[in-house]
């Protein structure tokens, strides 16, 4: 890659943020960039033969650790990576709002992983106290998903 390939993907990085884009790819030669937003969802990965030198991507986003729960109260984790869904279906309402009373294993939402649903249930009876998950967000294994005051 030339320094001017080099100051030209540099360019596109800092233009990312504010162009509303989520993602972009550019191809010069037999090289090929793709440079994606953090936070955003990408359908698939596509395999790209990238320079050592070339690879100036910002490393990947990590959870934003969850307030601690107050005494007595339990933490729901997810028990896999992937995509939170507080519904069954995007037009559905939601599995549990803050504030509801649960029974022990009632369903509190799901994980989908390569197309497939993962329910995570109540591990024991109580209210929900805390939603720490957005609705889509990508979640990995052990992340708290809900704070639960026993009953």
């Amino acid at each position: 890659m030339t320094p001017a390939s080099l100051d030209l993907v540099k360019q596109l990085i800092a233009l990312l943020p504010s162009s509303g884009a989520s993602e972009i790819e550019v191809s010069e030669g037999g090289i090929r960039v793709r440079i994606v937003a953090r936070g955003a969802t990408v359908a698939a990965p596509v395999p790209v033969a990238v320079p050592v030198a070339a690879a100036v991507a910002a490393p990947a986003p990590t959870p934003a650790p969850a307030p601690a729960p107050a005494s007595g109260e339990i933490t729901v984790k997810a028990s896999m990576h992937g995509v939170f869904h507080r519904a069954p279906a995007p037009d559905a309402a939601p599995f549990v709002q803050l504030g509801a009373e649960v029974a022990k294993r009632q369903q509190l939402c799901i994980l989908e992983a390569m197309k497939v649903f993962n329910a995570v249930s109540a591990p024991q009876p109580g209210t929900i106290t805390a939603i720490l998950a957005e609705n889509g967000q990508d979640v990995v294994l052990g992340q708290p998903l809900f704070t639960l005051r026993p009953a």
